[in-house]
């Protein structure tokens, strides 16, 4: 008798395992599109985005998740000069990172080069977008060539205070 209630056992602790896990789990939110990224702030804006290479919402490619309805972030505006978002992250100092890695599906990475934008949720402000150009001819590396050159990786510092190089 006991070892046959011993797996009967294991299989009620498994069951009441996964009901308790799956009874904590709440939806936020959801899309009938792709998302490749999903990033909370501490302060809990949700931000989610979107690539470019399947039927994508043509309104934005990262947005905020406001009330329940997604809203371009941080701008229209700014949603128009981003490729391809492929993620977003959120740090500890509130600040959302996004990578754009500026490749449509089956065409070359866009004249801008691959970014990587630092933005302060608080006034939607970019601080930081570390451009990667495309790779200089003939180069296959992209630590290749020095700093500086074509191909190389560059720092621009918007906001606050001067440009670091």
């Amino acid at each position: 008798m006991h070892k046959k209630s011993l797996p009967a056992l294991i299989l009620a602790g498994l069951l009441l395992t996964t009901t308790a896990f799956a009874a904590r789990l709440t939806q936020i939110a959801s899309s009938d599109k792709q998302w490749t990224g999903v990033a909370v702030s501490q302060s809990g804006r949700i931000f989610v985005n979107y690539p470019t290479w399947n039927d994508y919402p043509r309104d934005y490619r990262v947005a905020e998740l406001v009330d329940g309805k997604l809203q371009a972030y941080p701008s229209p505006e700014a949603n128009r000069d981003f490729v391809c978002v492929q993620s977003v992250i959120a740090d500890g100092e509130n600040h959302l990172w996004i990578l754009d890695p500026a490749k449509l599906r089956d065409k070359p990475v866009a004249k801008t080069g691959a970014r990587l934008y630092e933005v302060d949720p608080a006034p939607g402000v970019a601080l930081l977008i570390i451009a990667r150009p495309k790779p200089a001819p003939g180069c296959m590396k992209w630590t290749c060539p020095p700093t500086g050159l074509p191909g190389s990786l560059s720092f621009q510092k918007l906001w606050p205070g001067p440009a670091a190089t």
